[in-house]
């Protein structure tokens, strides 16, 4: 499966995650926050790189994230992603 096929299904089933739990649209965001300042930990912990160089990286990762396109299908209430 190429990267931004398995990035768009992981992105998706991180947003049905947050839609089911109690927190609302902002909360959200900042617990995914969070999760990737955790993973840059775990991969500085695994060698990847300099805490801080990992934690620039996934800062990096997320401005770009949030620049791709995000279309919601108003028919199915089923969000979907394009990746450019």
């Amino acid at each position: 499966m190429h990267s931004s096929v398995k990035i768009t299904v992981t992105a998706r089933q991180l947003v049905k995650a947050c839609m089911k739990s109690e927190l609302v649209w902002d909360e959200a965001v900042a617990a995914l926050g969070l999760a990737a300042k955790a993973l840059a930990v775990l991969a500085h912990a695994n060698g990847d790189g300099s805490l801080t160089d990992c934690v620039a990286h996934a800062e990096k990762r997320l401005k770009e994230a949030m620049s791709q396109p995000v279309l919601i299908s108003p028919t199915t209430g089923e969000t979907t992603f394009s990746i450019h």
